[in-house]
């Protein structure tokens, strides 16, 4: 009875060991087709995911690609405007240095120009003093009797020799007797202004200065014609009057010694 019962027993448990081992094998199918399933769930999941990303990573890659390639155009630009920038100042600068050459060189040749000018002035300032030391200024208000004299006394003004002009002034001063205080002024100045002046008292009597007589008579007043190298200068006015009035006057004495100083300054100053 007791072998029967243990029998019993060991077919029981391993009855129930059979059971539970099914059940154990039915759960573990069960466990391993839900982790198959999730498996291939999270696979797909992970596919669309991957597919996603690199749909995105595409996509960015993309922009990043549209990004540098603007990046490289606006170095390229860069590059592009600072080496035309280059150009453009190295251009300007060549043009600029050939701009300075070329105004160096016409400096200096108008420099040269300037200085062979002056050369050529000073010479002839040189002869013509020389020239001149051979035309003496007869010292003095000198007395003038007549036209002929006086175009005498200008005609040896002009040098000699076909030396050409000398500079010598001439200051003709024609009055009537009666005007003392006009020749009184011009011998004071013949005293003042007599190294390169000459100074010719032409006191008109009768028909002996019959144009300056026509002058005399038309103006009312006592004159003074400058000449230089014995011609009419041409700086100076033709007529310096001596009109009535003290302003007028006035002027008058300031014109006659202006052209007197001037006459007398001609030519000694050197060309600078």
């Amino acid at each position: 009875m007791s072998e029967e019962k243990a029998a019993e027993a060991i077919r029981i448990y391993k009855s129930k060991q059979e059971a539970i081992d099914k059940a154990f094998a039915g759960q573990q199918a069960k466990v391993a087709d839900m982790f198959r399933k999730q498996i291939i769930l999270a696979q797909r999941k992970y596919v669309a995911f991957t597919v996603a990303v690199e749909a995105d990573v595409e996509k960015r890659l993309k922009i990043v690609d549209k990004v540098i390639d603007a990046e490289s155009e606006e170095r390229k630009w860069k590059i592009d405007q600072e080496q035309q920038k280059k150009e453009r100042e190295a251009s300007e600068a060549a043009e600029a240095k050939l701009r300075e050459e070329a105004e160096a060189r016409r400096r200096a040749e108008e420099e040269k120009a300037r200085k062979a000018e002056l050369k050529k002035k000073e010479k002839a300032r040189k002869k013509m003093l020389k020239e001149r030391a051979k035309v003496p200024i007869p010292p003095g208000y000198v007395d003038v009797k007549n036209s002929a004299k006086l175009a005498s006394k200008l005609k040896k003004l002009k040098g000699k020799g076909g030396s050409g002009p000398v500079g010598r002034f001439a200051m003709c001063c024609f009055s009537l007797k009666k005007d003392k205080a006009f020749r009184a002024y011009c011998e004071e100045m013949s005293a003042e202004y007599n190294e390169n002046v000459a100074w010719f008292n032409c006191e008109i009597k009768d028909d002996n200065f019959e144009a300056a007589m026509l002058l005399y008579e038309f103006n009312d007043t006592p004159a003074v014609i400058v000449t230089q190298d014995g011609e009419v200068d041409k700086y100076a006015q033709f007529l310096l009057g001596w009109y009535k009035g003290d302003e007028k006057q006035k002027t008058m004495k300031e014109q006659i010694a202006y052209h007197a100083k001037r006459g007398n300054e001609f030519g000694l100053q050197a060309v600078e």
